[in-house]
């Protein structure tokens, strides 16, 4: 008559025996996966706010995929490779998606601002207050390390800068 062999311990037919976990392995782990998903769903609710809406739904996906890893009882296999996964998912899909959602939208660099708020800003840098001229400039350095810049009105007139003092016209051969 054959005996039939027993496996002892954790693995049984190459799957992980949950019936000889002890309850303080199964408490640590419910308590690990318990702050993860807490700091998860603090990381989307701030996500979302700010406008990045894709990371917070490639964040909540991945969170749902390890927590299914680390409950179910056959998938213990994987929870030795969950965080490589969750990294390649992270560091390499993630990008490449998030690339092609960019290329078939108008999101872009372009298109942050309302056209209303961008002529706002533009005037704010780049407005010339009427009765004032332009000028062409040189920056100068000193070897002491000192800046100044030279200026040239539109008539030809010549005058000086330094950092923190007013503006001078000097006179030829001045210093």
């Amino acid at each position: 008559m054959a005996q039939e062999k027993r496996s002892s311990g954790l693995i049984r037919n190459g799957a992980m025996d949950t019936d000889s976990l002890s309850v303080g392995s199964m408490l640590l782990r419910m308590l690990l996966l318990a702050i993860i998903d807490g700091f998860v769903v603090w990381f989307i609710l701030a996500l979302i706010p700010r406008g990045n809406l894709v990371l917070a739904i490639a964040v909540a996906v991945i969170t749902v995929i390890v927590n299914v890893v680390v409950l179910h009882p056959k998938a213990g296999p994987l929870r030795w490779m969950i965080i490589g996964l969750v990294l390649m998912a992270m560091f390499a899909v993630y990008p490449i998606l998030y690339t092609v959602y960019v290329s078939t939208t108008n999101y872009g660099f372009g298109h942050l601002l309302t056209k209303e708020q961008a002529v706002q800003q533009f005037e704010g840098t780049m407005y010339l207050p009427e009765g004032r001229g332009q000028y062409t400039w040189t920056a100068y350095i000193s070897p002491d390390g000192e800046f100044a810049l030279w200026l040239r009105d539109a008539e030809g007139q010549g005058y000086l800068a330094f950092p923190d003092q007013p503006i001078t016209s000097p006179a030829l051969g001045e210093q």
